[in-house]
């Protein structure tokens, strides 16, 4: 029987940081983000508001313990690690992957004949009649997006355990399509995925941390690039934002200025709406991203938002926007510490190295870091990854009890010898 080992080295002594737990993640980033936004370093931003404050350190202590609460609840379970994946669930994963960017790749070849070319391609000769927003079948558009991010997320996982560079080429070559299209965000979100799998994966050492900030800042000036290339000659206009104490922006690469505008803009709709909130008491915004796209421009209308907005040019108000308006500050508290019970359940399994809970958490590991700009919880792109991840559970393979007991039949043999 085939097995494959997640790269972990024995006895080399130094710290590992677990960069993958869901609470730890939480906190860093909507701790940071609070701080960046503090700062002011645009002129548009506002000083945090306590009730701000009082909820996101609410739901960082909740996390806390909804993750213990999930750890003692299946405390029947065993909890060693699993080092080993058995070949015939990679297998498996391998041959679902492969019919998935099949199925992918004929809709988005659909897609480009019935939009009449690619967004990128707008750009370049100018076509003013079109933008990335209007590329894509509506819904049909949101399938192909989940496929695409589950099936690159799922070979990087299979190059993680394989080591097989062929998946690595893969990867990087289906990481071009966001590109294409002009879409930071299904770039962000592809690439938050890829991060859940290896901070999941790995015990992260110095070395390692520095490859990966490496990487964060080569990402955020290919994310500045794309900004600047969607916005054309309007780019002037980021630049107006940038406060006195801030200069230093205008010399660095475009994208930590994007960065920056991205992180603290949201939370800034959240502090200017957040005291005169006027609940409607009934699941309304909550439910629009749940709804299919053309038939939810049908009953909400495009371009809604649920809170009041300090610049229009910026729509993001966190995770927290739809449920403030539909059910108050301790309806939203309540809703998101719920939100994390799936994503604790999750991690622990993840953590014991299941292909499937790994994709899983990958997927909900982007739900965390994306929660300081919105809501990509009840996605139904989201929603979808977490079903296919669900699909690839093995029902024979599922606890690999057989490791368990060859692991346990060796112990007791070492025991014997070592008492006779």
């Amino acid at each position: 029987m085939n097995h494959f080992k997640f790269s972990k080295k024995r006895g080399v002594p130094g710290i590992y940081l677990n960069l993958s737990h869901p609470a730890i993640v939480y906190t860093i980033v909507w701790i940071s983000a609070l701080e960046l936004t503090n700062l002011r370093l645009t002129i548009n931003l506002i000083a945090i508001h306590p009730k701000t404050a009082i909820l996101v350190f609410s739901n960082i202590v909740s996390f806390f313990v909804v993750y213990c609460f999930i750890v003692i609840s299946v405390t029947g379970h065993r909890f060693r690690p699993i080092l080993f994946v058995d070949g015939i669930e990679l297998n498996h994963l391998h041959t679902f992957v492969k019919n998935l960017l099949k199925l992918w790749a004929v809709g988005t070849l659909v897609e480009i004949v019935v939009g009449h070319g690619l967004p990128l391609l707008w750009l370049i000769t100018g076509d003013p009649t079109r933008t990335y927003q209007d590329f894509g079948i509506p819904t049909i558009h949101g399938f192909l997006t989940a496929l695409y991010m589950f099936s690159t997320t799922a070979l990087f996982l299979d190059y993680r355990l394989r080591r097989d560079k062929r998946k690595l080429l893969e990867v990087i070559l289906l990481l071009i399509w966001p590109i294409l299209e002009v879409n930071r965000g299904a770039l962000v979100w592809t690439l938050l995925q890829i991060l859940g799998v290896f901070v999941v994966s790995s015990r992260i050492r110095l070395r390692s941390l520095l490859k990966v900030i490496f990487l964060i800042i080569l990402f955020v000036i290919i994310f500045g690039a794309v900004g600047d290339l969607r916005l054309g000659e309007k780019k002037s206009f980021i630049n107006c934002l940038i406060s006195p104490n801030a200069e230093f922006f205008r010399s660095m690469p475009s994208g930590f200025h994007w960065v920056y505008i991205y992180i603290t803009s949201a939370i800034n709709n959240l502090n200017f709406s957040i005291n005169d909130l006027h609940p409607l008491y009934r699941p309304y915004y909550s439910l629009m991203s749940l709804v299919p796209t053309f038939i939810r421009d049908i009953i909400f209308g495009r371009h809604i938002y649920p809170l009041e907005l300090e610049n229009s040019s910026f729509t993001m108000s966190t995770i927290y926007a739809s449920f403030l308006k539909d059910f108050g500050m301790w309806g939203a508290l309540s809703i998101v510490a719920l939100i994390q019970i799936p994503i604790s359940l999750f991690y622990v399994y993840a953590r014991r190295f299941y292909i499937w809970a790994i994709i899983a958490y990958a997927v909900l590991f982007q739900v965390i870091v994306l929660s300081i700009f919105t809501d990509t919880f009840t996605s139904l792109v989201t929603i979808f990854q977490c079903i296919l991840a669900l699909y690839c559970r093995s029902p024979k393979k599922r606890y690999l009890k057989l490791h368990f007991e060859q692991i346990d039949e060796k112990a007791n043999r070492f025991k014997l010898a070592k008492v006779t």
